[in-house]
């Protein structure tokens, strides 16, 4: 078999990323570039933790070790002030993102492809070869002696947003005229920059007002220089990109002293940047576009060389693939353009309306820029920083339990791969940013502590039909989903008056939660009537205890039982329902089917009542993050009605004035309460047993035996040593 000979056009980060690919996979890569290198390029520089990632795997990294290391992302947002995101000290190697010019890393990258074997040649592509079916079959550029034609087997476009090539296959969707466009320099002088990327959003226009859509950036370099630039998602005829930049930096100078005396070193550089990525018109007969020239780049961050490395090398990896593959004829690239919807749609998928969609979600996140509850935590995780940055909301759900899974992991972990597939052809098409959140690669490290993993487990103790547990989980899932978002709703910021624009945080969160709602039900519907009758019971006691809570705000005085029942029924669309739906639909008795019903109502209580007591040793998670939130609304979780319930009148009428008027972010709670609650837990916990005893033994029964084991553990570790002193902000 004859190894492929593929031209790639472009030695930037995507094209040498598929060169190095191809070249190390043994095939015959032509790289045509217009530059020599090294070569200036307008760009932010950065490179995320998933670009570092993409590099070490490469085996690059240690080429580029003498970058500034970046630890995550600072956002400034207009009238709202500043957050940071770190990458989580627990992620695995390598644990950074870093700033490098483009004139060093375009440089390495592509002595790398041809130290593999690649061959490089300076020269401007004037066109595409097609055959009399339209497929790419080489490329046309110019000679000293006219005209020279180079054929192959296939072509990657890699030479950018406003790639001439692209736009002969009529494959983007936006003119070269809308196109977005981005300005940098290079500035020193600059004082106390820390390792954090720093994003700004907006910008001001040259008339003073702020433009929509539009960014800034300042990234770190060494001895007090950065690159800083401004971004426009569409460029209007009227924004004078120079005079935007102007004023953006003349803006840090005076309003933030680590930039007062900072001066630009060199010119200013610019370039167009597309934004309409489409994985269908990615791909043509013959042809495949990478980075930029498929518009793979943020739309919020402008990150687009990640992207760019990743596409790249699937597009490389398509070629080798296909290559080996009896009597191919190079056709049929359908299949790239499917690897990169199923990666990247959710976060590029709305083409040409980029700049709509920007308007859209800016809007939400501003609105909801300091507001800690799930669905916007994960907007702000999905959209500002979607390459590694902050703790998602749902990693601590999703933690790997393959040690407590002994057998039958290969068919679990398709099942739950399924799950995970069905939400996401749910989600891509309405709602994608939640879909680029719940990527199946990124979500499932071998077995994840998710409910639907609880429905298979129940199933399997009976006779499963493993494609209606499939389906049930789906829709479970969606529900629960949808409750997430419906529980977002703030009414305490909704407008006070009709002149005051509304809160786009709940109009958000109430059409998401019905859109999921509709596709819960519309998915249980199919699987029979039956299972939807008991869905609708899970979901109405579920939504009648959310609503418990939210009537009882500020009140403390209701007895601890009724509190826990009060946690039975918020959570009985969790695991509940998980383990009574598992076990009817793989014909359990109803006996059994109740026994897996109750197991699953204390071990949810237990679960919920002990991530509140981990989530105050460790205050900087997600997790504790929507307590405070919680907090705010005067939603109290067990331990806090404790300290209430026991404290002296005069503390306790102190700190609730303190709660009512937001002017707390914590709740200091003493050992003894805390320790009572997990006293609760265990409670819970022992109930649950009870249940797990009377389940049939079995593969199933010994994995979920193993996981309340784990939770069982975890109790013990939310113990308070009463002799320590409370010292919690």
């Amino acid at each position: 078999m004859r190894s492929p000979h593929i031209i790639v056009v472009g030695a930037g980060p995507g094209g040498s990323s598929a060169a190095l690919t191809l070249a190390r996979g043994g095939a015959h890569v032509h790289i045509i570039d217009k530059s020599d290198f090294p070569r200036e390029k307008s760009c932010g520089d950065g490179l995320t933790r998933m670009s570092v990632k993409l590099l070490y795997r490469a085996g690059l990294l240690e080429m580029i070790k003498g970058a500034p290391e970046i630890h995550g992302v600072r956002i400034f947002m207009k009238q709202k002030g500043a957050r940071d995101f770190e990458y989580p000290g627990d992620l695995e190697e390598p644990r950074y993102g870093m700033v490098m010019p483009r004139y060093q890393l375009d440089n390495i990258l592509l002595q790398n492809a041809i130290k593999a074997g690649a061959h490089f040649e300076k020269g401007q592509v004037k066109r595409l070869l097609l055959d009399e079916r339209g497929k790419v079959i080489g490329v046309e550029l110019p000679c000293e002696t006219g005209e020279k034609q180079i054929f192959a087997d296939a072509v990657i476009i890699a030479d950018g947003a406003s790639s001439r090539l692209a736009y002969q296959l009529n494959l983007p969707r936006t003119p070269r005229n809308k196109l977005g466009f981005g300005l940098r320099g290079y500035y020193s002088g600059i004082e106390g920059l820390t390792e954090l990327l720093e994003i700004y959003l907006p910008v001001l226009d040259s008339t003073q007002r702020y433009v929509l859509p539009s960014y800034g950036w300042v990234f770190p370099l060494r001895d007090g220089s950065a690159n800083i630039g401004v971004g426009l998602i569409e460029k209007r005829g009227e924004d004078d990109v120079a005079k935007i930049m102007s004023r953006f930096t003349e803006q840090l100078r005076t309003s933030d002293k680590r930039f007062a005396n900072m001066s630009m070193t060199g010119r200013a550089v610019g370039a167009p940047m597309r934004f309409d990525f489409q994985a269908e018109r990615s791909f043509a007969p013959g042809a495949m576009l990478v980075g930029d020239a498929a518009g793979l780049i943020s739309p919020f961050t402008g990150e687009g060389i990640g992207y760019a490395i990743e596409s790249g090398a699937m597009a490389g990896e398509t070629c080798l693939t296909m290559s080996k593959s009896a009597g191919q004829t190079w056709m049929e690239m359908s299949g790239y353009g499917q690897a990169l919807g199923k990666k990247f749609q959710g976060y590029f998928e709305a083409g040409h309306e980029s700049g709509k969609r920007y308007l859209l979600t800016y809007g939400v996140v501003r609105d909801t820029f300091d507001n800690e509850r799930p669905l916007f935590h994960l907007l702000r995780q999905a959209t500002m920083f979607p390459e590694g940055v902050g703790e998602s909301f749902f990693d601590r759900l999703t933690c790997d339990l393959t040690e407590d899974v002994k057998e039958n992991k290969a068919e679990l972990r398709t099942d739950m791969l399924s799950v995970g597939n069905g939400l996401l052809d749910i989600m891509r098409k309405d709602w994608p940013f939640m879909a680029k959140a719940f990527t199946p690669e990124e979500i499932t490290p071998g077995i994840p502590f998710r409910p639907s993993l609880f429905m298979l487990l129940s199933g399997y103790m009976f006779q499963p039909d493993r494609a209606l547990l499939v389906q049930l989980g789906i829709a479970l899932e969606l529900g629960i989903l949808a409750a997430i978002c419906h529980n977002s709703v703030d009414a305490e910021r909704e407008k006070a008056n009709e002149d005051e624009v509304a809160n786009r945080g709940n109009i958000f969160s109430v059409l998401v939660g019905d859109f999921l709602l509709s596709k819960s039900f519309e998915t249980i519907s199919s699987a029979g009537a039956g299972y939807l009758n008991h869905f609708s019971k899970f979901l109405a006691r579920s939504s009648e205890g959310h609503l418990l809570e939210k009537q009882a705000a500020y009140s403390w005085e209701a007895p601890i039982p009724k509190y826990v029942e009060m946690l039975h029924e918020k959570y009985a669309g969790l695991f509940e329902a998980c383990m009574q739906l598992g076990a009817v639909s793989a014909g359990a008795s109803v006996q059994q089917a109740a026994n897996c019903g109750r197991f699953g109502r204390h071990f949810s209580a237990a679960y919920h009542i002990i991530e509140d007591a981990l989530s105050a040793k460790r205050p900087s998670n997600a997790v504790s993050m929507v307590a405070r939130s919680d907090l705010k609304i005067g939603q109290f979780n067990l331990a806090q009605r404790l300290e209430l319930q026991r404290g002296d009148g005069v503390s306790r009428n102190r700190l609730l004035s303190q709660i009512a008027e937001k002017r707390i972010e914590s709740f200091p709670v003493k050992p003894e309460n805390r320790n009572e609650a997990r006293r609760i837990a265990m409670t819970e916990l022992d109930l649950a047993e009870v249940f797990l005893n009377q389940f049939p033994n079995s593969a199933a029964k010994n994995a979920l035996t193993s996981i309340y084991r784990r939770i069982q553990a975890q109790a013990a570790d939310s113990r308070t040593d009463p002799a320590k002193q409370d010292t919690r902000p």
